[in-house]
């Protein structure tokens, strides 16, 4: 895979699936092990370069600084100074750089390592260490942003920098992780699996980088559509599939899943889809005390499903966007058959709307 500028604006907007196809390609572990080490080298020259701007600060405004301070304070201030100035002016630099360069190496593979563990031993992600590697360093990319440094006196913007960078680069590191593998498999892939195993006639709703999830994934006979308005969030992916059913008039009922939770069982789907209901009831799982999906709905309440529209929420787009079937059952008036479950509700993996 060409790393151009497209790639890199995916990674700044923290789109998750673009590390799919980074991670894809282990041509890509020599490119993230580049961008890791010379991007921990720009941080170090421009942390250095930040020192040396605050200290002509310093230098510059120390008589105002100082004010009623002790003579022994303003001595020994002064002579840190000097020796800082004695640093950046001698042959110590380069050590000092190289030294930070080899740094670099050591914290960034230990770093791998740590995330590698965390993902297989307590996130149940059965992941590769090279795929782990390209996604932690394509996510240092952000740090470039600190060469903004090289070409600013103002020390609020660099400490903004610094900082601000850093922190970008954590987000986009757990924005990559959320679609690393789940038990080998990727998540949304175990999700189908798990479906397809327990119903004849599946339809997987796409929406956000369906070219590359069609690429990747084995649909086996499902039926997959493509949601082009899947910006105003999840109820537009379920009206999409609620729509493409209503045609055959012998399905019954649908039943809805997430694509972030690989961890439902065909214990549970069982459970759901053998419930003795009501055609005016909907069936809905319950983890102990919190009601999740999947969720069975009998055709009788899919036209009011496809009914709502943004104009619904005209004024409040968030909580359009932000649509929650689950928390719109519980405060409608529509009749609930709760299955009760004695463990907690599946982890979700990654945002709904993507899905």
């Amino acid at each position: 895979m060409r790393i151009n500028r497209k790639v890199i604006l995916k990674i700044l907007k923290l789109d998750k699936n673009i590390y799919n196809e980074l991670a894809s390609e282990p041509s890509n572990f020599q490119i993230a092990i580049a961008i890791y080490v010379s991007g921990f080298l720009l941080s170090g020259i421009a942390i250095l370069s930040f020192l040396r701007t605050s200290l002509s600060y310093l230098e510059e405004n120390l008589s105002l600084i100082v004010g009623t301070l002790p003579i022994e304070t303003v001595n020994e201030l002064n002579n840190l100074i000097n020796e800082f100035e004695n640093i950046f002016n001698s042959q110590e630099i380069f050590s000092l750089l190289l030294s930070y360069l080899i740094s670099s190496f050591s914290s960034g593979f230990i770093g791998v390592g740590i995330v590698y563990l965390l993902l297989t031993r307590f996130f149940r992600k059965e992941s590769n260490f090279k795929q782990v590697g390209i996604i932690y360093g394509f996510s240092n990319l952000p740090v470039f942003l600190n060469g903004i440094i090289f070409f600013t006196n103002s020390i609020p913007l660099q400490i903004f920098l610094i900082i601000g960078t850093a922190i970008f680069a954590l987000v986009c590191l757990g924005s990559g992780l959320k679609l690393a593998e789940y038990k080998g498999k990727t998540i949304l892939q175990t999700v189908v699996d798990e479906v397809t195993k327990n119903f004849e006639d599946t339809i997987v709703v796409l929406g956000h980088e369906n070219e590359t999830l069609t690429d990747k994934i084995n649909f086996y006979n499902s039926t997959v559509i493509i949601n082009e308005n899947w910006e105003e969030g999840i109820i537009s992916s379920i009206r999409s599939g609620l729509f493409h059913l209503s045609s055959d008039k012998q399905i019954e009922s649908a039943t809805i899943f997430m694509g972030d939770q690989p961890a439902i069982s065909s214990e549970v789907i069982q459970k759901i889809i053998n419930c003795k209901h009501y055609d005016d009831e909907v069936v809905v799982p319950q983890y102990r005390y919190q009601l999740g999906y999947p969720i069975l709905i009998p055709r009788f309440f899919w036209n009011k499903l496809e009914l709502i529209t943004q104009d619904d929420f005209e004024g409040t787009d968030s909580v359009y966007k932000n649509f929650e079937l689950v928390d719109y059952l519980e405060t409608s008036e529509i009749k609930l058959k709760i299955v009760n479950f004695n463990f907690l509700k599946p982890t979700d993996y990654d945002e709904q709307s993507d899905f």
